[in-house]
């Protein structure tokens, strides 16, 4: 069993969220533009935002969190060491691109009026409610590899543990984002206290992603060939369009 971390998976690790993300079948589309461009911006504005680096064209595509944990998942037994890495890497990539992230956003508002950032907030909160409610990975699997009432009867601790883990890998990413909020309201963005929390949270990020792989795992181990096959070609399907797959 290879035990090092190959280039191709450590790439996949690098483009991770901040929290481990919901598991979707999507199809692929058109990229969506950000609240900020919505905005009304001064020339002067705008070329001082894309300095910045923070005003895109569309928005960045999460990774895949199947695809990133395949070692993992599709091996016939867990391996602990392979996993640590994997889990290591993640974080560690997470944390640095978590960190420029907000010290970008903290630029973008030294160069916003109070009227826009009041602005740019509203555009945020009407997105979160008009994202509509997809179903359940129980559902997603259910349908796109035709589980049995028996398989699923089966799978059922792990779909519940795998419920349970994104409900709480929510309620912490809002609660890390209330953070980070009161830190870019402040005159100055504390670096040194957004690295602080995120150590706070990292023990329980590092369990979240151990207990996801865990729980595909067990849930892999009781596809049939055929199903194991279609998952794996779900996860390994390139961008597209008109392609499906399951993503994050």
């Amino acid at each position: 069993m290879n035990r090092l971390v190959k280039p191709a998976l450590i790439a996949a690790v690098v483009s991770c969220a901040l929290v481990l993300p919901q598991l979707s079948i999507a199809k692929e589309g058109k990229k969506r533009h950000g609240p900020l461009s919505e905005i009304s911006l001064t020339d002067e504005q705008r070329l001082a935002i894309k300095e910045i680096g923070a005003l895109k064209k569309g928005k960045k595509r999460k990774a895949n969190p199947i695809k990133m944990f395949a070692p993992i998942i599709f091996d016939d037994a867990i391996d602990e060491q392979q996993l640590e890495l994997i889990v290591d890497a993640s974080i560690a990539t997470r944390k640095a691109e978590g960190l420029i992230a907000a010290q970008k956003r903290f630029e973008v508002r030294q160069v916003l009026s109070d009227e826009q950032i009041v602005e740019l907030a509203t555009l945020h909160a009407e997105r979160k409610v008009q994202r509509p409610e997809k179903p359940s990975l129980e559902e997603r699997l259910t349908n796109k590899l035709s589980l049995s009432a028996e398989q699923v009867a089966q799978m059922q601790t792990a779909f519940n543990n795998l419920a349970e883990l994104k409900a709480s890998a929510m309620n912490e990413k809002q609660a890390f984002k209330a953070f980070e909020q009161s830190l870019l309201e402040q005159s100055e963005f504390d670096a040194d206290a957004w690295l602080a929390q995120f150590e706070l949270v990292s023990t329980n990020m590092r369990a979240n992603s151990k207990s996801f792989a865990t729980n595909m795992h067990s849930i892999y181990a009781l596809l049939s060939d055929e199903q194991q096959r279609q998952l794996k070609r779900f996860t390994q399907k390139r961008k597209g369009k008109g392609k499906k797959k399951l993503r994050s």
